[in-house]
């Protein structure tokens, strides 16, 4: 699956899948040379990818007339090789677009989309535009989904009459207040929202405001759906763009300091803090994107990084690079479309030709990695082999780098993984990177799950017995519908005359002889799984034979008869002998006694 990201200028940049078959070759990154069918007669401001009913394909907004050679007011839609009109556009500049609950948002500072009366801010559906109440006072900068609502922010004071302090929300019915809105205090400092973004559950803005609801909180602040809170300490200048890295917040603007931090105009929160890019820019980062995996800054910046990157960078993780020959004026708008990044901005050139106001940058041959089947879930039984295979596609040679839990997992780095002998500490989330000269793909997670079931609490110990005696083994198990087998050196056991529970948790074994000595364990399957009990080693000594055993109908006032002699020899006489003998000699002294 191939993995990039769609982002507007001002607002979020969202996680999205495309593949496009392209033939394959080497591979490298170049911009693609422009012509009559790529070009716009002015300034872009936005770019969002949407699908309008007809596929998916990139919007832009901005200040221009026509798009490829034909009339766009401000708004045009790219296929990924000729431009067309959105519903007649808009009279006024677009200045930001994002995707709502199917409709594309479009927000700027205009008063009619298409034949509809709507005040810088308007919805199109595919077919038509329709206005959201009366719109908003003054222009639309930022617009971001969230919460099922739609968030606009920007230079208004009302929003459908209501006063909402550059900040406002529709409902799909009304417009609505945001605990009080924006306000700003210090030099240089206006309330104007540039900026929207989700985060972590929660709605992120950006903009020259001090005071977010009455809380200060320095050009950034984080609404939780009922209030604003900061982000640290803010910034101590204007934030302009907002977007994603992994799992942090990446801010652009023309900040310097972020909670103290020197950023300088581009700073990441991993969601407890601030932390910088490499070195200073010198000028502030209007537009956010991540491409091939990297995150692109564009702005109005010149020399950044070593080799001096103009108004484009890309971070390679250590440093900023540009990206070939960059653009040579300002970029405002990034987005990714049809494995390409596309700029959008006052720029002229770009790669040193002539790319008037939209470039794109891509591979200039060969094919982007795509994962086409991602790893399975899995549950298996502790000690069993869990074993994760992909299949990607793209130029050769392709790479791989297995992932736990979006830790790098040394040595793996075929298109299989396995782990032998799997074990509960080997339980999470399992993808791969896919990488060639090209870029890279990131595979669905896959779930691990090595089974708990059965266990056993308690094993069988060993035994010492005598032959004639009663030998009992018992095993307790945690385990659902547990089944057991009892073995002996290795061998099942059946019950019989003198075995009972060979299939239960308790062995009984009556009267035990010297066969039933050895080494006992039993196999507890449950929910699919077998493991195995600890041995316990019976021990058989033989009892000591009895060479008189008693008369069939034995006298009951023997002693021998009701256990009181031992089957003991002492000088070849045998204890029941000797009883007997006592017995007949006391019965004959108590009939003399009677008798006297």
């Amino acid at each position: 699956m191939r993995s990039f990201m769609r982002c507007i200028v001002g607002a979020i940049c969202v996680l999205s899948a495309a593949s496009v078959p392209r033939a394959a070759a080497q591979c490298g990154f170049d911009w693609r040379l422009a012509n009559a069918m790529t070009q716009v007669d002015g300034p872009i401001y936005a770019a969002v990818v949407f699908n309008d009913g007809t596929g998916e394909a990139l919007f832009v907004g901005g200040d221009f007339d026509n798009a490829g050679g034909s009339p766009a007011a401000n708004l045009a839609k790219w296929n990924g090789t000729s431009w067309s009109a959105v519903g007649g556009g808009v009279n006024g500049v677009v200045r930001a677009l994002a995707v709502h609950n199917g409709a594309l948002a479009v927000g700027g500072q205009f008063s009619m989309a298409g034949m509809v009366p709507a005040n810088n801010v308007a919805l199109w559906n595919g077919v038509a535009f329709s206005a959201l109440s009366t719109g908003t006072s003054a222009m639309v900068r930022a617009l971001a989904s969230f919460g099922g609502a739609l968030v606009a922010g920007g230079e208004f004071a009302s929003a459908g009459g209501v006063t909402v302090n550059y900040v406002a929300r529709w409902n799909g019915a009304a417009w609505s207040d945001m605990a009080g809105g924006m306000s700003a205090m210090g030099v240089g400092a206006t309330p104007i929202v540039r900026a929207l973004a989700a985060f972590s559950g929660e709605l992120i803005a950006g903009g020259g405001f001090t005071i977010a609801g009455g809380v200060p909180v320095n050009y950034i602040a984080r609404w939780n759906g009922t209030s604003w809170l900061p982000l640290g300490s803010g910034m101590d200048q204007a934030v302009h763009a907002l977007g994603l890295l992994g799992a942090d917040l990446v801010a652009g603007g023309a900040f310097n300091f972020s909670s103290g931090v020197y950023t300088s105009h581009v700073a990441r929160w991993n969601g407890s803090f601030w932390s910088a890019f490499g070195l200073g820019r010198p000028a502030e980062v209007s537009a956010l994107s991540v491409f091939n995996g990297a995150l692109i800054a564009g702005g109005g910046f010149t020399g950044l990084g070593p080799n001096g990157a103009d108004s484009l960078a890309r971070w390679n993780g250590a440093t900023w690079d540009p990206l070939g020959a960059g653009v040579d004026d300002r970029v405002d708008a990034l987005a990714a479309f049809d494995d390409e990044l596309i700029a959008g901005g006052a720029f002229l050139m770009a790669g040193g030709s002539p790319s008037a106001y939209f470039a794109r940058w891509g591979p200039a041959i060969g094919v982007l990695p795509d994962i086409t089947q991602p790893p399975a879930s899995q549950t298996i039984c502790p000690g069993a082999t869990a074993q994760f295979s992909v299949t990607a596609t793209g130029s050769a040679p392709l790479s791989y780098q297995w992932r736990k839990d979006g830790m790098n997992i040394p040595g793996a780095t075929a298109a299989t993984y396995e782990i032998a002998t799997a074990q509960t500490s080997n339980n999470g989330q399992y993808d791969v990177v896919v990488t060639n000269p090209c870029g890279m793909d990131i595979s669905d997670p896959a779930t691990l799950e090595v089974s708990t079931d059965p266990t056993i609490t308690q094993h069988p110990v060993n035994t010492i017995t005598t032959t004639g005696d009663n030998l009992t083994l018992v095993v307790l198990v945690n385990a659902s519908s547990p089944t057991f087998q009892w073995r002996l050196d290795g061998i099942n056991l059946t019950d019989s005359a003198v075995i009972n529970g060979a299939t239960t948790n308790v062995l009984f074994i009556r009267p035990v002889d010297l066969t039933h000595a050895g080494n006992y364990d039993v196999v507890v399957t449950s929910a699919g799984c077998t493991v195995i009990s600890s041995t316990a080693t019976v021990n058989v000594t033989p009892g000591i034979p009895n060479n008189n055993p008693p008369t069939p109908n034995p006298n009951p006032m023997d002693p021998c008869a009701i256990g009181l002699c031992a089957p003991m020899n002492l000088g070849g006489l045998s204890m029941a002998m000797m009883g007997l003998a006592w017995w007949r000699r006391r019965t004959r002294s108590r009939r003399t006694i009677r008798r006297r």
